[in-house]
């Protein structure tokens, strides 16, 4: 069919090429004839030449395995006793991280299964236990995680058992439960975020103020006095007990650092707590006043009365600075500061 016939067509052309190459080749072989028989004695040469080069490699290859032994073996020998070095000293590190824990765990739990707990030493050991939970490395070991539950729920029993401590010495001028209550958070480098807590809760019972409805919508000057008086009560006392805080603050050090914990509070910008709760309080009246005074009605009357106002406060001061004690903590920038709020509100008001 059509197929064979193109088949034998390209057979043809195959054939018609070969012999055309045989030819030419057989030309160029008749006309090189005498340049390949001159080159034909120099093959015994290119054979010498080519060994010496064989031999030359082989010493290559010899002094190639010599310096291996020589350098790259005992670098790479040296390479894997580093490494293996690195790994036990990381071992080593971790068994006295471990172990440091542990000794840290027990005596946690020896201070607070005390039959008297020792909170302020607790609060030592919890700190240092709660650094070595921060870095993980004791997360997946199997055999401490007991002591992990444990000191995830005394980190809960402590801080708790401080707060009351905290507040109650602050409540109750007890120097004992307030000594107590900043030494635990000192210990747990704490001491300025648990003050601030407490004295948020002190500012909080400002806040409030008034209590009534008297300063909303239609009052009368009796019912303000009657607010002023229960707020400066509030105030005065509340400062009393500040400053029975900031005295503690300013004499207390710790024994074991020698260092003071007012330090502490400098470094987070605190020069003094009474100072600090003072601008705030003095806020919360100001505030307060000015709020109430977007009434109208409240407003005239505010107005008609802030210079008695004026006379009330500072009479408050005098009589505070002797009843509560507060002669050193209620100094010329603190008169003034609050003096400043309410000479601020009368200027808004005209």
């Amino acid at each position: 069919g059509g197929g064979e016939h193109k088949a034998a067509q390209k057979a043809q052309v195959l054939d018609t090429a070969i012999v055309r190459v045989t030819t030419d080749l057989r030309q160029s072989v008749v006309a090189h004839h005498e340049d390949l028989l001159a080159s034909a004695g120099c093959l015994d040469q290119l054979d010498v030449e080519i060994q010496k080069v064989h031999e030359s490699v082989k010493k290559l290859k010899v002094n190639a395995d010599a310096v291996r032994k020589q350098t790259v073996d005992p670098f790479k020998s040296l390479k894997d006793k580093t490494v293996l070095l690195a790994r036990v000293q990381q071992t080593s590190a971790l068994a006295r991280r471990l172990t440091r824990f542990m000794f840290d765990a027990r005596k946690l739990r020896s201070q607070l299964d005390a039959s008297t707990p020792d909170l302020a030493r607790a609060a030592l050991a919890l700190r240092d236990v709660e650094a070595a939970l921060a870095e993980g490395f004791v997360e997946n070991i199997i055999a401490v995680q007991t002591d992990v539950r444990y000191i995830r729920s005394a980190s809960d029993q402590v801080r708790s058992a401080g707060r009351r401590q905290l507040r109650q010495g602050l409540k109750a001028a007890d120097s004992a439960a307030l000594s107590t209550g900043l030494q635990i958070f000192f210990n747990l480098q704490s001491l300025w975020a648990e003050v601030k807590a407490a004295l948020d809760e002190v500012l909080a019972l400002l806040e409030n103020w008034p209590q009534r409805s008297s300063l909303r919508g239609v009052v009368t000057a009796s019912t303000f006095w009657q607010e002023i008086d229960w707020f400066l009560n509030l105030l005065f006392a509340e400062a009393s007990k500040v400053a029975f805080l900031d005295q503690m603050l300013s004499d207390k050090r710790d024994t074991v650092s020698d260092r003071s914990f007012a330090s502490v509070l400098a470094d987070a910008g605190i020069v003094s707590v009474f100072a600090y709760f003072w601008k705030r309080a003095v806020g919360v009246l100001g505030g307060k006043l000015s709020h109430s005074a977007q009434d109208k009605s409240y407003a005239k009357l505010l107005v008609s009365l802030l210079p008695d106002l004026l006379k009330k406060l500072g009479a408050s001061l005098d009589d505070a600075s002797k009843q509560h004690k507060l002669s050193k903590c209620l100094k010329r920038s603190e008169r003034a500061e609050l003096m400043a709020e309410i000479h601020n509100l009368m200027s808004r008001k005209e």
